[in-house]
């Protein structure tokens, strides 16, 4: 899910044009973030683990990706390992936030 009013304050802020590349860097750094966190299954906590949700949960806020940005909330704080099955529900978040995004007409 997408909010709307962030993407809209964003085009406010920035224009169509600068939305447009706020997007576009938007995805390319948060694959990339998705892909740094893949390693991570089958471990437990640790600082780089932490590190990693941190900086995708600030990216997927800042662009109004409200759900991924709570999953990553929680697995950022979560004292558990963190399985292949959180690794699919993320990836799976991701995806749908990137067909969202970069779908849409500005």
């Amino acid at each position: 899910m997408i909010d709307e009013a962030r993407l809209n304050e964003l085009k406010d802020d920035f224009g169509a044009d600068g939305l447009a590349e706020i997007i576009e860097a938007f995805v390319e750094e948060a694959r990339g973030a998705v892909d740094e966190i893949a390693p991570f299954c089958g471990t437990g906590p640790s600082p780089e683990r932490a590190d990693r949700f941190h900086f995708l949960k600030g990216c997927a806020r800042n662009i109004g990706a409200v759900e991924l940005g709570r999953m990553c909330e929680v697995m950022e704080a979560s004292p558990e390992p963190f399985s292949s099955r959180d690794y699919a529900d993320l990836r799976s978040a991701w995806e749908s936030v990137e067909r969202d995004l970069t779908t849409r007409t500005l």
